[in-house]
């Protein structure tokens, strides 16, 4: 078997998937160090579950589309 991959979010029903951030990290190609660095400058949104911390699909896509609205230099 090769490396796992981070399930494919399809929202069933209209609700969006919740990825662990071990999964969120590997959607966005980055460490999980540097997501919760992008967490603590409110740069992603999160949603906890308990003590367990949740990332959205649709705060992902979220995140990316900004990305890629931002000026480069």
């Amino acid at each position: 078997d090769g490396p796992s991959q981070p399930a494919q979010a399809q929202p069933a029903g209209g609700i969006d998937a919740l990825f662990t951030p071990t999964e969120a990290a590997a959607v966005l190609r980055i460490g999980r160090s540097k997501l919760y660095e992008l967490i603590a400058r409110g740069g992603i949104e999160s949603v906890k579950l308990g003590r367990c911390r949740r990332f959205r699909r649709s705060d992902l896509d979220r995140f990316i589309r900004a990305l890629a609205a931002e000026p480069t230099n």
